[in-house]
């Protein structure tokens, strides 16, 4: 599943930034799920637009919601405000999980939902809290760092400690998102549009006319 005009995150200088992308006030958010939707369960009940107002207070904003099919067999979600947005405010898309395929299967939710849905952190300083967390291999495997041939491999303390601390930067990243995410999550949780974290299948922000 894929978003459009989702703020993100990049890691500079030490720290996690968060990254504007602007839209237009007639702008349409959408999102791309990689197997066909029940287009009968594509209601403002399970895809919703929110405006963030100054105090992070989740307002919802009336829209349609259509699915389009594509070539690929991926579908698109498309929710299309009633009223231009407004200008410079920041947005919330949200879907959960009563959103469905076809043959009422469950829409898998974005990989990072299940990280931001955690109550625990994953960083602190220079130690990732939980050893499922610890992907050096693949990071070493993604960077080229392994060294040798045959199914074993030499690993130099150097190349561990780049893959290490990519890690750690991966990892930091991915905690900003958690921690902006958190309130997000709670919100809708307080305003009924999902019963549980695990409800929620996507959820992502934009920002209009400029950051």
């Amino acid at each position: 599943m894929r978003q459009e005009a989702a703020l993100g995150y990049a890691f500079k200088d030490g720290e996690a930034v968060e990254l504007c992308e602007a839209s237009g006030t007639d702008f349409e958010p959408s999102f791309t799920v990689s197997d066909a939707v029940d287009a009968q369960t594509a209601t403002s009940e399970t895809v919703r637009l929110f405006r963030v107002s100054d105090d992070e207070t989740l307002v919802a904003v009336d829209a349609t919601v259509a699915v389009e099919s594509l070539e690929t067999g991926e579908c698109t979600v498309r929710l299309t405000p009633a009223a231009p947005l407004d200008e410079q405010a920041t947005y919330l898309v949200a879907a959960n999980n009563d959103l469905m395929g076809e043959n009422q299967a469950r829409i898998a939710a974005e990989v990072y939902l299940d990280l931001a849905r955690s109550v625990f952190p994953l960083v602190e300083g220079d130690t990732w809290l939980s050893p499922y967390l610890d992907v050096r291999a693949d990071v070493l495997i993604t960077l080229g760092l392994l060294e040798g041939d045959g199914p074993i491999y030499n690993v130099s303390e150097e190349n561990l400690e780049t893959a290490t601390n990519t890690f750690l930067d991966i990892l930091r990243v991915l905690e900003t998102m958690r921690l902006a995410r958190k309130d997000d999550i709670d919100a809708l949780l307080n305003l009924g549009f999902i019963e549980e974290k695990e409800d929620l299948v996507m959820l992502y922000r934009f920002r209009t006319s400029g950051c």
